[in-house]
């Protein structure tokens, strides 16, 4: 699950935290719901961000840690 704060806060809507299924059929339906219009245009459209994760080779990072990305095109590339 997604950790308030770190992962997600209140600017990050369900679609984009990769959340969806949180949001009932119902609920999508009837648009009955604080934020309904933006959601729903995310359910059809696709989020302009989405959060995705990651696989640590070491401690989880935290607030302010440099993330690298070890790829065969380079040694490190800081990605976050």
């Amino acid at each position: 699950m997604c950790l308030y704060g770190n992962d997600i806060d209140h600017t990050t809507t369900p679609v984009e935290a990769g959340l969806s299924w949180v949001v009932a059929k119902r609920r999508r339906t009837t648009a009955d719901f604080p934020g309904a219009s933006v959601i729903i245009d995310q359910l059809r459209d696709g989020p302009g961000r989405k959060r995705v994760g990651i696989i640590s080779r070491g401690p989880p990072a935290r607030t302010e840690a440099v993330v690298y990305a070890f790829t065969e095109s380079a040694d490190e590339d800081i990605i976050g």
